[in-house]
């Protein structure tokens, strides 16, 4: 199976999560292409502000997975323009996860899982499984990360 897997990280976090997740599919047979997101000024605070490097296509593809960081208790306005810019055939199952500071989803994760929802239900896209993994606590932070590269695998189609 073709997955992308298109990530947007500013601190490394979320792509850290994206490389132990694509080895974890790769080791099960799956083709994974990490596509970042790259904006020409990082810290960019609005969607309106972003401008992209490049708008990575995931047309040929089986699967995609969304990961991205939680700003200001939102998920990233990198992430929402690359939602709103992009073509995600209608076929498409897509999964989405977050990295956030604090260690519990309700300060920021729930919330930005909600964004995603929302950007993509524009796209009559529908989240099939999402995932929030909090920083701050070392312990429970590898727990979230062997959880989800547990229970990632095993929805695949």
């Amino acid at each position: 199976m073709k997955i992308a897997l298109v990530i947007h990280s500013k601190t490394g976090n979320t792509l850290s999560v994206a490389d132990k997740l694509k080895e974890t599919l790769t080791k099960l047979n799956h083709e994974v292409t990490i596509l970042p997101l790259s904006p020409l000024n990082p810290d960019v605070s609005k969607v309106s502000e972003v401008k992209l490097a490049s708008m990575p296509e995931v047309k040929g593809f089986d699967v995609l997975i969304l990961g991205a960081p939680v700003w200001g208790f939102k998920l990233s306005p990198v992430m929402q323009y690359y939602i709103a810019n992009t073509v995600i055939p209608p076929s498409m199952a897509v999964y989405v996860f977050v990295t956030q500071y604090f260690p519990i989803a309700f300060l920021g994760g729930n919330s930005a899982i909600r964004g995603y929802e929302k950007h993509l239900s524009l796209k009559k896209q529908k989240v099939k499984k999402a995932y929030v993994i909090g920083w701050s606590n070392q312990r429970k932070r590898e727990q979230s990360i062997r959880f989800f590269l547990k229970d990632l695998p095993a929805l695949l189609p």
